[in-house]
């Protein structure tokens, strides 16, 4: 349903519907998440109040563990203020994810978070601004999530970035530091690509006009050998998308400027790389 996205539908590779299941009146659909038996983790949320008046809607927010053919196996409904639930890593011992929590100031605060097959929470951990910046899944053998960390402070010459690999026990396994040019060069983007390199985007605004910003993307392998730096030009990354033959970068790049600065005119730059990061061929489409 466009409306409430309180249905899930499961659809065979030849597009047949296999079951739906609607989760009821006034729900959303905020993740899902297969496991490799075939069991399916649905993270759904509805108001506390269906019309609260409030600038942040309060959600009474379940996870819900589905058998292979939609039917319900069990439901937990999450601790008050609890939002939204986000899988970012499956292991044997359960799932680690991303909790939002809405407090009673109305403000925001997100959490690195583990639970185990039953759906239990077993620990949180805040994620501190400017401290924790991302956390996704690894693709590497270990199989858990990594955590960014920026530290702005770290010296009057750099900026540096640390990324750190978590057991499920919230052990820090391995962390291994990235500096960038200069205090103004930030990350703005991570990816972890299906070979386990990781892409990390340094960029710098310098003139505010994408057709003249270089962003710079370095190349770590998974036990984090510099690959080397990819350099394209652009305001913003659109997406990494990831073929059998190449690796391709989407850049945003701006056209043409009104007179105030906005753009106008924009295009999408394809830029494709073999997986030894050899260039391609690059191609760029209008919006």
């Amino acid at each position: 349903s466009a409306i409430t996205g309180n249905k899930l539908v499961k659809i065979s590779p030849e597009g047949d519907v296999l079951w739906k299941k609607d989760f009821g009146f006034n729900k959303m659909i905020y993740d899902v998440t297969e496991k490799e038996n075939g069991e399916i983790i649905v993270n759904v949320a509805k108001p506390a109040k269906l019309f609260s008046g409030t600038s942040n809607a309060n959600y009474k927010c379940y996870l819900i563990l589905l058998s292979a053919d939609g039917e319900v196996k069990k439901e937990v409904k999450l601790e008050k203020g609890v939002q939204s639930i986000r899988i970012k890593g499956l292991v044997d011992e359960g799932f680690f994810a991303e909790m939002s929590v809405l407090n009673q100031n109305d403000e925001y605060k997100y959490y690195l978070c583990a639970f185990d097959n039953d759906l239990n929470l077993l620990w949180k951990q805040e994620k501190e601004t400017n401290s924790i910046n991302n956390i996704y899944e690894d693709f590497g053998e270990e199989g858990y999530p990594l955590v960014t960390k920026i530290n702005d402070d770290s010296s009057d010459k750099y900026r540096s970035t640390c990324i750190s690999r978590i057991d499920f026990d919230k052990k820090v396994l391995t962390t291994h530091e990235w500096k960038s040019n200069s205090l103004d060069e930030y990350v703005s983007c991570e990816y972890i690509l299906s070979n386990g390199d990781y892409v990390f985007e340094f960029s710098e605004r310098k003139t505010g006009k994408s057709k003249d910003e270089v962003c710079r993307f370095v190349r770590y392998s998974s036990d984090f050998e510099c690959l080397g730096d990819i350099k394209l030009t652009g305001y913003t990354i659109h997406r990494i998308i990831e073929t059998d033959d190449c690796i391709i970068f989407c850049m945003w790049n701006a056209k043409n400027y009104d007179e105030n600065g906005r753009v106008q005119d924009r295009e999408i730059v394809y830029t494709a790389f073999d997986y030894d990061y050899n260039l391609l061929w690059q191609k760029g489409v209008s919006e």
